[in-house]
């Protein structure tokens, strides 16, 4: 019997360390057809998130590089603009990208940054059965106001939110909720298709530096040259917080497409606060048991927790092909 065709996936993202070994993950797996790549301003500013996600998906590309579209620069509503370049290096990928854009300049220029790239992007590159979201959702706000039916048939998958536990923003809050909570609040309950792969799930899995290295000598190419080159900067930050290893929560979303028997998952009444003082940002979902639907909240999916060994074998023999 012959597989299944795979699913053809638009990847929205901030690359970010973890958005760079996502996008590994789902560019080397056979089940997966990533068709385009939509960025935001998140991890890091817009221009080095393109930059990024064009760099990684040409190192990685079998073939051509995949299509990449700039999308939105900041949030939906005015005020600051968060980033993650203490955690994620200067560049958003541990200051690496320009010693190899010397090498090898890009081959495919990235779409100049457009309010509509996600809108674009789906309707451009349709169908598409399966959007994995990894950053701020700025981008899927905007689609949803623009043209909703453009996702018709579209499963969204998001990394974000911590639902029952700490944030990594704020005491309650994850960062791509809090770099724009009015987006994430308009997605959630936009009625859409949608699983969650929180924090408190994704700080589960820890890849190890010693795994890193075992990585490398086990399978030396241009990946694995370029995770070790990517990372110190993020391995630093994961130090100083008293976990020897990164973690790798945006890998952890196309893995919840790919492999969901990996995740368990619960359908829970759900919403993100935009207006609370100390909890702006956070996404409350009712863990009761037994009670009736949350009523005004959003019914979604959630990760709720993963099995990460197997996982991690199973990401090694996908991306380096055993």
């Amino acid at each position: 019997m012959p597989p299944p065709p795979p699913r053809r996936i638009l990847l929205d993202m901030d690359p970010g360390v973890d958005d760079a070994i996502a996008i590994a993950l789902a560019l080397r797996c056979p089940a997966a057809e990533v068709v385009a790549l939509t960025t935001v301003c998140g991890n890091c500013s817009l221009d080095d998130a393109t930059q990024n996600a064009a760099l990684v998906t040409q190192l990685l590309a079998s073939q051509e590089p995949i299509p990449v579209h700039a999308g939105a620069s900041g949030p939906l509503r005015d005020g600051p603009r968060y980033s993650a370049t203490s955690v994620h290096g200067p560049d958003g990928l541990g200051g690496c990208r320009q010693a190899y854009l010397a090498e090898r300049p890009l081959l495919r220029q990235p779409s100049p940054p457009s309010d509509h790239a996600l809108v674009e992007a789906l309707r451009r590159y349709a169908p598409v059965d399966t959007l994995i979201a990894t950053g701020p959702l700025t981008n899927l706000a905007l689609a949803l106001s623009q043209d909703p039916g453009a996702f018709d048939g579209v499963r969204t998958v998001i990394m974000g939110g911590a639902f029952g536990a700490p944030g990594n923003m704020t005491p309650t809050a994850e960062f791509n909720v809090y770099a724009d909570p009015e987006a994430a609040a308009q997605v959630m309950a936009s009625g859409l298709p949608q699983t969650w792969v929180p924090l408190n799930v994704t700080e589960g899995v820890v890849l190890p530096e010693s795994l890193l290295q075992h990585w490398a000598e086990r399978h030396p190419g241009p990946l694995s040259r370029f995770l070790l080159d990517c990372t110190p900067c993020y391995l630093d930050f994961h130090r100083r917080q008293g976990i020897e290893g990164i973690q790798v929560h945006d890998a952890l979303a196309v893995a919840a497409v790919l492999w969901p028997e990996f995740l368990r998952f619960a359908t829970l009444s759900a919403a993100v606060e935009t207006e609370g003082r100390w909890t702006r940002g956070q996404t409350v979902a009712d863990l009761r048991q037994g009670v009736r639907p949350w009523a005004g909240a959003a019914q979604v999916s959630v990760a709720l927790e993963v099995d990460a060994k197997p996982l991690l074998l199973r990401f090694e023999g996908t991306v380096f092909g055993g």
